[in-house]
């Protein structure tokens, strides 16, 4: 009962929070607070099932305060362990968009203030082209013109407005990053939102900034959306494993060769990845694309053809069925996927949609 109070306490009363930016006071009032609200906890379940007379009071408080110290000393160790390894172990990658006068003045900023949160992708200079030149070991990979072609060719997950008070505000250029489902900071000397534009006041890299969003998931939100992820994952992929013994042969006999076939997807983000299936079509059938193209039902880069000569006949069945997507649940648990989310395309089909509509990029958000 004490370890699972521990745990949802932990997740509920959001514990690790900005863990790497609390002093040792700080550190010392969140885990008094934490162990505080399990010893409660603890106690009205107790009380609740008339069990706190079998246990000694001296001991039970006695076990708090060792849970209390033992937790604070961990908790000192582990910031020092991810201190030493913040500088390999981003978790975003923001990109800056600011003029020229106080670049080198941002990225000193945010690499003083970053505790292993932001890993600098680029910048885009507003009131100058300089394009490919490199600021303070950051290079400049786009202008005011060019900035939402490379937002859509790379993989950005936040981008950070930091721009004079005098400077003209870009409203269109942030409605339009926005509207790609890119989150959005812009430091607060600056500021108009739309209404329907997602607002939060926070600390990013030390700097008070409103951050936009199309949405916004809390930490707790996407702790149980992961959860609900690896257990269909654990569900899906033992599914996958019993099938595979059955189908796996099939597949083999029909024609000799891997039985999982694996293609490259974009992801959140624009990641790329490996997606995997069972495989339907012969060994050669990229090859034989070429030659069928005149055959082909669609117009654009999707190909259908009826009676597709590159299908299996277990490969028709499989296909009919769905059962050959099944060995996703292998990403969804790798969390290259997830159980509820959008389709990952194949890197062409997002080239050709995103030269047409940039919005079309806010599918990668999730």
């Amino acid at each position: 009962v004490y370890a699972v109070t521990d745990f949802i306490v932990l997740i509920m009363n959001n514990t690790m929070k900005n863990v790497l930016k609390r002093g040792y006071y700080k550190e010392l009032l969140a885990t008094v607070k934490h162990v505080f609200l399990v010893t409660v906890i603890v106690s009205v379940f107790l009380f609740s099932l008339q069990k706190a007379q079998d246990y000694s009071r001296i001991t039970y408080y006695l076990t708090a305060l060792c849970y209390l110290l033992i937790s604070y000393v961990i908790r000192l160790v582990w910031k020092k362990v991810l201190a030493t390894t913040k500088k390999t172990s981003f978790h975003s990658a923001v990109y800056i968009v600011t003029v020229a006068e106080r670049a080198e003045e941002v990225i000193a900023h945010i690499e003083r203030n970053n505790v292993g949160a932001y890993r600098i992708q680029g910048m885009c200079i507003l009131d100058q082209d300089k394009t490919g030149q490199t600021i303070s070991d950051v290079t400049v990979t786009a202008s005011k013109d060019t900035l939402v072609r490379y937002l859509c060719d790379k993989w950005v997950d936040e981008v950070f407005f930091s721009l004079p008070v005098n400077a003209p505000y870009p409203a269109d250029l942030i409605d339009l990053i926005t509207e790609m489902g890119i989150v959005v900071h812009v430091q607060v000397e600056q500021m108009y939102v739309e209404e329907w534009q997602h607002q939060t006041v926070q600390k990013f890299a030390g700097t008070t900034v409103r951050t936009l969003s199309m949405s916004m998931a809390t930490p707790q939100e996407l702790f149980w959306k992961r959860a609900l992820d690896i257990l269909g994952g654990i569900v899906g992929c033992l599914l996958t494993l019993i099938l595979t013994v059955i189908i796996g042969p099939m597949i083999y006999i029909k024609s000799p060769g891997p039985i999982f076939f694996k293609q490259t997807r974009v992801g959140k983000n624009g990641k790329l990845f490996k997606m995997y299936k069972f495989r339907s079509m012969i060994i050669n059938a990229p090859a034989m694309r070429a030659e069928l193209g005149k055959y082909n039902e669609l117009d654009g880069p999707a190909f259908k053809m009826k009676d597709d000569p590159r299908i299996t006949r277990i490969g028709a069945f499989i296909r009919k069925t769905s059962i050959d997507e099944l060995p996703q649940f292998f990403n969804v648990l790798k969390g290259d996927m997830s159980v509820v989310g959008p389709r990952p395309e194949r890197p062409f089909f997002v080239e050709k949609f995103r030269e047409e509509v940039p919005r079309y990029m806010i599918k990668h958000q999730v």
